[in-house]
């Protein structure tokens, strides 16, 4: 999969935290560019599938990897499903936000190419 990402967009999420005095480190930075380039690789693997986010709580669905992400940096953990394929996302890891995913192969080839999309691949 040779996957464009267009380029990542601002959250309405990130005002509220810097409200509160939060400021992005580099590290955040990077699990940002990893879950955008993983939603809209993942969106392009499966055409059609609903976009969710289960955040621990509540399974929200997504209309768009944008409110996907929304969801997922509200929360530390999260799971991006689209139909029975899910990822496990993990905030405060860095390189490694991406924890864990279903052992399928278009959810491994959505993640390689979002990792060679963010230049870690």
């Amino acid at each position: 999969m040779n996957a464009m990402v267009p380029p990542l967009p601002k959250l309405d999420i990130d005002q509220a935290y810097r409200d509160g005095g939060w400021r992005p480190k580099a590290s955040h930075v990077i699990e940002r560019q990893i879950a955008w380039a993983l939603l809209n690789c993942l969106v392009a693997e499966f055409p059609g599938k609903q976009l969710a986010v289960y955040d621990g709580g509540e399974t929200i669905k997504c209309a768009d990897p944008k409110a996907a992400m929304e969801a997922i940096f509200a929360v530390d953990e999260a799971v991006v499903r689209l139909g029975g394929h899910w990822v496990l996302l993990i905030q405060g890891n860095g390189e490694d936000v991406v924890s864990d995913y279903g052992v399928n192969p278009q959810v491994e080839s959505a993640v390689n190419a979002a990792m060679v999309a963010v230049g870690l691949g």
